[in-house]
């Protein structure tokens, strides 16, 4: 299987090295700072039956499309992992836009990756607007800085769409905590609502969710359209600073009950369960503490 990886050294003098997997939705399969590991190598079956584990991205499209968007007419022999997704009852072939799915035409140096994805590509001879449903066009960045492993990502489409990354964080047996400066309210299913106080420190601002409790919620920055996440696990943490175009930016924190694992997603979306506009962007920056 192609590899990409990226190295270079963090300020402090350790190794750090990012490897992707570009014929396999440049997938983040590991992103190392010395010995310590940011990506759950226990995600690893889930990425191999349906690329929903290790580092996979999110684009055109957030979770499940609507019904009347779902494209059909393809043969579905291509993609075996839609047997699995028809298994978990899911109607739409590729959760999370068919970013994630396909190989990605990339141009690589030591510490950098910049690659693109349109509806004009083709994978086994059909155009990806034939899996998508719709025309778009996908722009990535991934540069291995001193300070951290940089994502920049844009779309556009006649349709709204958005872009993100999905990265499944390990959570060390299984307790965490997330720290961030966020708006009074979060986003439960597209709905938001008030910011629960049992999830906050000082203020209704001050996120600090403990980590053994579901999560499967959005929040926003509190200003400028830009924030800062961090995460904290047994011996080890991140920082996830990131910013978008106007209100055009979230974040999502998914980790189930007693999982080995956290998703903290910056996305180019406020709600990404009620899209707004037809081309947007964010950057990231995960740093290993």
């Amino acid at each position: 299987m192609k590899t990409i990886t990226l190295n270079n050294r963090a300020v402090d003098g350790s190794f750090l090295q990012a490897v992707f997997l570009p014929e396999r939705g440049l997938n983040l399969v590991s992103y190392t700072k010395g010995k310590l590991e940011a990506i759950d190598p226990n995600t690893r079956s889930a990425f191999e039956a349906t690329f929903s584990g290790l580092g996979p991205l999110i684009g055109p499209h957030f979770y499940r499309q609507k019904k009347e968007w779902i494209a059909r007419n393809f043969d579905e022999s291509f993609f075996p992992h839609i047997v699995e997704m028809r298994k978990k009852g899911s109607e739409d072939p590729f959760p999370h836009g068919i970013a994630r799915y396909v190989p990605w035409k990339c141009q690589v140096t030591q510490s950098q990756i910049l690659a693109k994805l349109s509806s004009h590509d083709t994978y086994k001879g059909e155009k990806l607007s034939t899996f998508e449903g719709v025309d778009f066009e996908m722009d990535f960045r991934a540069e291995l800085l001193p300070e951290g492993l940089e994502i920049e990502m844009s779309v556009q489409s006649p349709r709204v769409c958005l872009a993100g990354i999905h990265y499944y964080y390990a959570l060390q047996n299984r307790h965490g905590k997330i720290r961030a400066v966020v708006q009074d309210v979060y986003n439960d299913m597209g709905i938001f609502k008030p910011m629960p106080k049992e999830w906050c420190k000082a203020d209704l601002q001050h996120l600090e969710f403990d980590l053994s409790h579901f999560a499967d919620y959005g929040f926003l920055p509190l200003k400028n359209h830009q924030g800062e996440i961090h995460f904290e696990t047994e011996g080890q943490g991140l920082n996830i600073t990131y910013q978008g175009d106007n209100e055009q930016i979230s974040w999502q924190l998914y980790s189930p009950k007693d999982a080995t694992f956290v998703c903290i997603e910056p996305m180019s979306a406020r709600n990404p369960r009620g899209l707004e506009v037809t081309h947007s962007h964010f950057i990231a920056r995960i740093e290993i503490v």
